[in-house]
């Protein structure tokens, strides 16, 4: 699967603050330490804690292989229907493909499955933390009946108010601003992943589509242009 590299943008100077979750997976002792260097203030608390948490930015859920799809979605519902929207990451240093797949269709905003270094772990926190508070750039866009709003996380069809993760607003925010033309994988990576500066497959742009199909619950709204990518179909 081709991987695109995406550029990226200036790390902002406020340090992120992060709760790291443990399920199943001894946290390593140096990790805490090496996030601090990074301008994230990263704090290890058990996930009964979250609940009266209000000072966070991201969550961090470092986690066994094949974690259960039940703390997965149970996370992500709390995440998405706070008052202040928390983003978060699920990290599986020992986990594979079928993890990081497992990760997005629960509504995570981020997944890594195996080993990687402190510092991409820290990119991806400031990456996820710019993407929550930059401005939306294209309020109430809204095309075959389907309307994006940013800032409030939702999509709206007809009388239903879909929750959308972070990356998922980014990715129907760029189908959207397609009006029905044929949006490529690559194009989508750039766009929608366009503040990251790690490796990013084509293969994350499929996961997300995938939830995107399951959550509005009309698939055939998001078309399958074969050998090309995707598009919003208006029939």
């Amino acid at each position: 699967m081709q991987q695109a590299r995406i550029a990226s943008s200036q790390r902002p100077q406020a340090r992120v603050r992060v709760g790291v979750i443990s399920h199943g997976e001894q946290l390593p002792k140096p990790l805490i330490d090496g996030l601090h260097r990074e301008i994230i203030d990263a704090r290890l608390m058990s996930s009964m804690r979250l609940e009266h948490e209000a000072e966070l930015d991201v969550v961090l859920m470092w986690l066994s292989p094949k974690p259960p799809a039940r703390v997965l979605k149970k996370m992500s519902s709390w995440a998405h229907t706070r008052e202040s929207r928390v983003g978060l990451i699920g990290c599986s240093p020992n986990g594979d493909t079928d993890d990081t797949i497992a990760g997005f269709e629960a509504g995570l905003d981020d997944f890594v499955a195996g080993r990687c270094s402190v510092r991409e772990l820290a990119s991806r926190i400031h990456a996820l933390r710019q993407r929550l508070v930059q401005s939306p750039p294209k309020p109430g866009k809204t095309f075959a009946g389907l309307t994006l709003n940013p800032s409030a996380h939702e999509a709206q069809r007809g009388d239903r108010c879909i929750h959308l993760s972070p990356m998922e607003v980014a990715v129907l925010g760029v189908l959207l601003d397609a009006n029905g033309r044929t949006c490529s994988r690559q194009t989508i990576l750039e766009m929608a992943w366009h503040d990251c500066n790690f490796e990013v497959g084509e293969r994350a742009v499929d996961s997300v589509i995938l939830r995107l199909r399951r959550k509005l619950g009309e698939p055939d709204l998001i078309e399958t242009v074969r050998g090309v990518g995707f598009r919003i179909t208006s029939d």
